[in-house]
């Protein structure tokens, strides 16, 4: 009788170990190494700006670029849905024109739109807050925040398959 209740909670946990990983729970896509070049870029400058993008089933990745000023905290301007190309060494890059020609924005802010399998992940925060790149100053006070966020969490099957693992051996040891 307690063998036959062993094994009836064997088999759930190996049969719902198999069902979850034949369904795959899957990580939401994460944006990462955010670069620019110039590294420093001019106000109406061309920039060049170059993420790592790593998911599942990544179909498309499209940025959108504001013209922000911290004293006011306010964006003026939005460059929206770039599309950005895949590199050969896997990263994304597109090419945004800066427009502000009124001298009020200090730095670009960044939202990443990926498109994961049919599904839009909109990212607009690293780790560190929010991905912003300073303009150059004539002091060469500038900052450049590299964010990314490793979000994804661990696939619970693989725990549920540990775990069956785990009794498995339990009970073959039990009966020797």
């Amino acid at each position: 009788m307690k063998n036959a209740k062993i094994n009836i909670v064997v088999g759930a946990i190996i049969l719902t170990s198999v069902c979850l990983s034949a369904i795959g729970a899957t990580a939401d896509p994460i944006v990462s190494n955010l670069s620019t070049d110039p590294a420093e870029p001019e106000p109406l400058s061309t920039v060049k700006v170059t993420v790592t993008v790593t998911g599942e089933n990544i179909l498309s990745v499209n940025m959108t670029v504001s013209e922000c000023s911290d004293n006011p905290n306010q964006c003026y301007l939005a460059h929206t849905n770039i599309p950005m190309t895949l590199t050969a060494n896997g990263d994304y890059e597109a090419n945004v024109t800066l427009t502000d020609d009124e001298g009020r924005a200090d730095h670009m802010q960044f939202q990443f739109v990926i498109n994961d399998n049919g599904t839009e992940y909109p990212l607009t925060k690293g780790e560190n807050g929010e991905w912003k790149v300073y303009f150059a100053t004539d002091d060469g006070d500038n900052t450049q925040v590299t964010n990314g966020k490793d979000n994804s969490s661990p696939g619970f099957e693989l725990i549920l398959t540990m775990i069956a693992v785990f009794v498995i051996v339990t009970l073959y040891k039990r009966k020797r």
